[in-house]
């Protein structure tokens, strides 16, 4: 499981979609969890300002997309794509957070990088 963008920023009123790639095989079951309690990730289900989308399984291949039709405050926060089969899981953070100016906005990505490194090495064991 993998992303080409660990943190998505995005004003409240627009959309935004955050975007994992899955390779596995046999096909894998694809979820998405919201990370807002560290004890109690909670499942993520479509409902009406939020849809889960997976592309078609092909060579191995899948990508599944978590989409905001309008982000709100409660939006923000960390988001975990994972992907389970007969072979194992894995997951992936994804953090979305509202767009900052200047040096706090640099400060901001900094600390998201370090907490997701963090959050990475303790879900590998290490």
């Amino acid at each position: 499981v993998s992303t080409n963008l660990s943190t998505i920023s995005q004003h409240p009123g627009h959309p935004t979609q955050l975007t994992c790639d899955v390779t596995a095989v046999p096909v894998p079951a694809v979820s998405w969890y919201s990370l807002g309690s560290p004890l109690k990730p909670t499942m993520i289900k479509s409902r009406g300002d939020l849809s889960i989308s997976i592309k078609d399984y092909k060579d191995g291949r899948m990508t599944s997309s978590l989409l905001f039709h309008n982000v709100t405050p409660a939006s923000y926060g960390g988001y975990s794509c994972n992907a389970t089969n007969t072979e194992g899981q894995a997951s992936v953070i994804i953090h979305l957070v509202q767009p900052l100016t200047g040096s706090g906005r640099e400060r901001l990505c900094q600390t998201v990088n370090s907490v997701l490194v963090v959050v990475v090495m303790g879900l590998l064991g290490r």
